[in-house]
C-alpha cells in the first residue's frame, strides 16, 4: 500500500471524476486531457485491486468501493489544501528577520512593539547576526544589513542617515569641529570613521588628546551616554537615546559612510505578513532617509512625549 502514497495525482483525478460523475468534467477542473484522467483512474484501480467505477454506454458510476473511497479521500485532500494554504505565502503569519546586532538592539527591538500592536496575529523571530545569509535557502524571510555599497538582490533602503557627533547633554559648550577634536572621542574598534568626519568638517591632522576604543557601536553608545566621550553615529542607532534625553547631537555637520538595507527573497512579498512588516519598517524609518531633515533632540519625539 506504500505505493498509494506516491499516486497523489491519481487520487486527485479519481476525486474529481467521482464528484463530477464524468471524466470530461474532471479533466476540465484539473486542466488536463480526458485520456489523462482515465489513465490515472485505471492506475489507481490497479494499485488498489478494486473497481472504482462501473462503465457503460450511459456513462460511469461509482461502485460501492468507489463511494467509500471517495467519502474518505475528498476530506483528506481538502485537509492537504488547507494545510498548504496555512503555510503558504498568504496563510502562515510567521516572519524570520535576520538583523545586524546594532540596528536590532538600538532601533528594531525598541520599536517593534508598535508593529505587534497593529498585527497581533503575526509572529516574528529576530535573529541577530552579521554573517552572510542565503535567503534563497529560506534561512530567513528578510535580512537587515549595513553596507557602504548597494547590496545584491531585491534590496530597499532603510536608512542613509549621515554620521554626526553625539554626546551626553551638556558635554561640550563649543561644538566647533576644532573644539570637538580636543574632546575625549570614542572609537569603534578597527573603524576610523572620525578621520572621515574631521576631513569632511575641514579639520586636518587632528590629534585627539584621549581615545576610548570600544568593541562594538552598542558599547560605544552606552559609554557616551555615561559621559565618557563623544561618539560618531548614524541617526537610527541613537534614536532611542535621544528620545530619552541621554544623548544630544553635538554638530550639524554630517558625514556619509554607509546605509542600512532591507534584503529579501524574490518571492518574499507574496507572503502577506512579510509585506506588512516591510511596509511598517519603511514607514517608521522614513525620517532616516531624508538627509535634509533635522534629527536633533528638539525634533525627534514620540506621540504623547515631550522633551
Amino acid at each position: 500500500m506504500k505505493s498509494i502514497l506516491l499516486k497523489l495525482n491519481a487520487i486527485r483525478a479519481f476525486d474529481a471524476a467521482g464528484r463530477k460523475g464524468s471524466l470530461t468534467a474532471a479533466a476540465e477542473e484539473m486542466n488536463v486531457s480526458h485520456p489523462s484522467i482515465g489513465r490515472h483512474v485505471r492506475e489507481l484501480e490497479h494499485a488498489l485491486g478494486v473497481s472504482l467505477f462501473k462503465r457503460s454506454h450511459q456513462g460511469m458510476k461509482l461502485t460501492r468501493a468507489g463511494r467509500e473511497f471517495l467519502k474518505r479521500v475528498s476530506p483528506a485532500l481538502q485537509e492537504i489544501v488547507d494545510a498548504a494554504d496555512y503555510v503558504s505565502s498568504a496563510g502562515y503569519n510567521h516572519i524570520v528577520v535576520n538583523c545586524e546586532p546594532a540596528f536590532g538592539l538600538k532601533w528594531l527591538v525598541p520599536n517593534l512593539g508598535r508593529f505587534e500592536a497593529q498585527h497581533r496575529d503575526i509572529d516574528i523571530t529576530i535573529i541577530s547576526s552579521r554573517d552572510l545569509i542565503d535567503l534563497g535557502m529560506f534561512e530567513a524571510d528578510l535580512a537587515i544589513r549595513y553596507s557602504r555599497t548597494r547590496l545584491v538582490g531585491p534590496v530597499e533602503l532603510i536608512s542613509d542617515s549621515p554620521m554626526h557627533p553625539y554626546g551626553a547633554p551638556g558635554s561640550i559648550e563649543d561644538p566647533s569641529p576644532e573644539k570637538i577634536a580636543r574632546q575625549p572621542l570614542i572609537f569603534e574598534e578597527n573603524k576610523d570613521y572620525w578621520l572621515d568626519w574631521f576631513r569632511h568638517a575641514g579639520v586636518a591632522d587632528y590629534e585627539p588628546p584621549k581615545r576610548f576604543k570600544m568593541l562594538t557601536i552598542e558599547m560605544a553608545i552606552e559609554a557616551s551616554c555615561s559621559g565618557y566621550g563623544i561618539i560618531l553615529s548614524s541617526g537610527e542607532l541613537v534614536h532611542e537615546e535621544m528620545l530619552r534625553g541621554r544623548l544630544e547631537r553635538i554638530s550639524d555637520i554630517g558625514c556619509k559612510n554607509g546605509s542600512y538595507y532591507l534584503v529579501r527573497r524574490e518571492d518574499a512579498l507574496k507572503k502577506n505578513a512579510i509585506g506588512l512588516f516591510r511596509d511598517w519598517l519603511l514607514s517608521e524609518t522614513a525620517i532616516f532617509r531624508d538627509t535634509n531633515a533635522s534629527h536633533s533632540i528638539n525634533t525627534i519625539t514620540r506621540e504623547g512625549e515631550s522633551n
